[in-house]
């Protein structure tokens, strides 16, 4: 939240001419934010929440993955994962945000709309499903009369030559490791909690999801604890590293 705003005692004509040019009544920036907001989103007030550092991005605290039966060296051939971060709650405090992986068309979701695969991000009154250029805003209805902006972020001239580019004159890629280095230990995290999950054959997990009609045969869980680089299992800890032979010597 932010402070209460400073009012006049009475709007007379006297408070009315002053309060024009701001004097006698104060807001904080987040007050005026969330009242702007009003209008930037078609009517519908949204209460800002203020993030002290973009850089700090939340670790997930709690992982689970689902999928079949585990095999002790085959890999599986489908396999969902989600995991709980804390973000800061609108009003203050913390939530829970729920992430959700789905590998090998698990999904169920973006192949019955043309997509190979993508992301979707649930708002509350939409979604919006992306796969590199393409994306598509739901209910169709309601974004019928939308108009995308133009593009603010360079396109990519590919992975290999941003890559090189970056070796070469130090350019950064546009998935640079600042986040994906984030992002590919928080995916790999999936594969701990499901390495160290047992059989199941209970209710699907989070039945909002769209499914495949693929049964649920292997669940497993972990937490994480990004300070200490630790799950408080022994079992799953011991997936985390390995022992590495001495390197070689002249």
């Amino acid at each position: 939240g932010s402070a209460a705003p400073i009012l006049p005692e009475r709007f007379d004509d006297l408070y009315s001419a002053t309060i024009s040019y701001g004097h006698g009544i104060a807001v904080t920036p987040m007050a005026y934010l969330e009242a702007f907001s009003a209008f930037a989103n078609g009517g519908e007030r949204v209460q800002p929440t203020l993030i002290m550092n973009h850089r700090e991005r939340p670790q997930p605290v709690r992982v689970m993955s689902e999928g079949p039966a585990w095999h002790p060296v085959g890999t599986p051939n489908w396999m969902r994962a989600h995991f709980v971060h804390r973000v800061p709650k609108t009003g203050g405090g913390q939530r829970d945000l729920v992430v959700h992986w789905a590998d090998s068309g698990a999904s169920g979701d973006y192949a019955q709309q043309g997509f190979p695969s993508g992301i979707r991000f649930v708002g509350t009154t939409g979604s919006l499903v992306c796969h590199y250029g393409n994306y598509l805003l739901e209910p169709a209805e309601k974004f019928a009369q939308f108009e995308a902006p133009e593009p603010s972020i360079p396109r990519s001239v590919g992975h290999y030559r941003e890559w090189l580019g970056g070796i070469t004159e130090g350019t950064p890629t546009t998935c640079n490791f600042d986040y994906s280095g984030d992002l590919a230990c928080t995916i790999v995290l999936g594969n701990v909690a499901y390495r160290v999950g047992e059989a199941y054959d209970g209710p699907e997990p989070y039945p909002y999801l769209k499914r495949t009609g693929r049964k649920t045969e292997w669940r497993g869980e972990i937490e994480w604890d990004a300070a200490t680089g630790s799950t408080g299992q022994a079992a799953a800890d011991a997936l985390l590293l390995r022992e590495y032979r001495e390197g070689w010597e002249l």
